[in-house]
């Protein structure tokens, strides 16, 4: 399928307005596939966790295995989250988040950025 994303870029009103005349659309991510609320909030969710243990691992200069000790993981698991894996459980996760010293509040706190709404045909 051609999908066009304008992601907030450098797409001008001229070249978004050409698409649109060849039958594309604009639409969420969730539009696209279909996903419910729920199932977004979960997306939103693991990313900010996951982006939460990466930046927080970085900041402390903390290797897997030291992460993995403190977290009570396997160094292989929390390799996988340090890569962004999207097969690694939410316990997992969530382990990693707090042994960094992360709290619930650190989410409560969490960004709702502007979504950006790719191009694609219509159905």
């Amino acid at each position: 399928m051609k999908t066009m994303n304008d992601g907030g870029s450098s797409m001008t009103p001229k070249e978004k307005a050409k698409l649109e005349r060849h039958g594309f659309v604009e639409m969420s991510i969730q539009q696209f596939l279909g996903l419910s609320d729920a199932e977004m909030e979960l997306i939103e969710l693991r990313v900010e966790v996951n982006a939460f243990v990466v930046d927080r691992a970085a900041e402390q200069g903390l290797t897997p295995a030291a992460l993995a000790k403190s977290a009570s993981l396997l160094a292989r698991d929390v390799k996988k989250a340090l890569r962004k894996d999207p097969d690694v459980p939410f316990d997992h996760l969530f382990a990693c988040f707090f042994a960094l010293g992360g709290r619930r509040a650190d989410l409560a706190k969490r960004k709702n950025p502007k979504k950006k709404k790719p191009l694609v045909p219509a159905r």
